[in-house]
């Protein structure tokens, strides 16, 4: 807009709602976030303490493998080497199912310890 016009007036109050807009977009999408992520634990809870299948399809961090269960759910499942102590397990459970408790729940995964 050209200086000392109305419209010049008007961009800038422009820039300010947008700034504000901004500022609201970021807070719904925190509190967006926040519920997903509560929900989300809620789902989980019930399945604590379960005794699941779990087909592993990866390696996870030392110890662990990664994998989901006929529900399609997430489960990160402790070998029992690692129970042990062991943590330089060779043992390659891709592939194959594997028999688990669910020991720990988070928003996304069961953690599950090898039967």
């Amino acid at each position: 807009p050209r200086q000392g016009t109305e419209a010049e007036e008007m961009y800038d109050s422009l820039k300010e709602d947008r700034k504000t807009i901004q500022e609201n977009i970021k807070e719904r999408s925190k509190k967006l976030s926040k519920t997903h992520l509560d929900i989300c634990k809620e789902l989980q809870k019930p399945w604590l303490g379960k005794e699941i299948t779990v087909l592993i399809d990866k390696q996870g961090w030392p110890g662990t493998f990664l994998g989901r269960t006929p529900e399609y759910k997430l489960a990160a499942v402790q070998t029992k080497d690692t129970e042990s102590g062991r943590k330089d397990n060779k043992k390659d459970l891709r592939g194959k199912f594997v028999k688990a408790k669910v020991i720990r729940t988070s928003a996304h995964y069961l953690i599950c310890r090898e039967l």
